[in-house]
C-alpha cells in the first residue's frame, strides 16, 4: 500500500515597498495571518506567512519593527508568521528613452 501523501505547507508572501512606520502593514499581516489560519483543517499544517518590507527611512524602519514585535508579543501575529523590515534606499533611474538607435542594438 501506498503511504499518505503529507500536506504541503501553503506559503504567502508580502512584499512591502515604503513601508513607513509599519501602522498599515501591521494591520494587513494580522489580518492575513487570520484569514490564512481559518478554516485550516485539525491537523493539517497552518499556512505560512512572509513578509519583507522596505522603507528607505531608518527611523520609520525602526518604527515599524517595533510594531511588528508588539504585534507578535500581543498575539496579532500568528507563529507562523516571518517579518522582515529593511532599510534600503531606493535609486531613481530615469525612464530609458527608446531612439532608432537603440531599438537596432537591441
Amino acid at each position: 500500500a501506498a503511504a499518505a501523501a503529507k500536506p504541503r505547507q501553503l506559503a504567502f508572501s508580502v512584499l512591502s515597498v515604503g513601508c513607513g512606520d509599519g501602522e498599515l502593514d501591521v494591520e494587513l499581516i494580522s489580518a492575513l495571518s487570520a484569514v490564512l489560519e481559518a478554516g485550516v483543517p485539525p491537523g493539517a499544517p497552518r499556512p505560512k506567512l512572509h513578509y519583507v518590507g522596505v522603507e528607505p527611512n531608518g527611523d520609520d524602519a525602526a518604527a515599524c519593527r517595533a510594531k511588528m514585535e508588539e504585534a507578535r508579543k500581543a498575539g496579532e501575529l500568528s507563529s507562523e508568521t516571518v517579518a522582515y523590515v529593511l532599510e534600503e534606499t531606493f535609486e531613481v533611474r530615469p525612464p530609458k528613452q527608446s531612439t532608432p538607435q537603440t531599438e537596432q542594438l537591441e
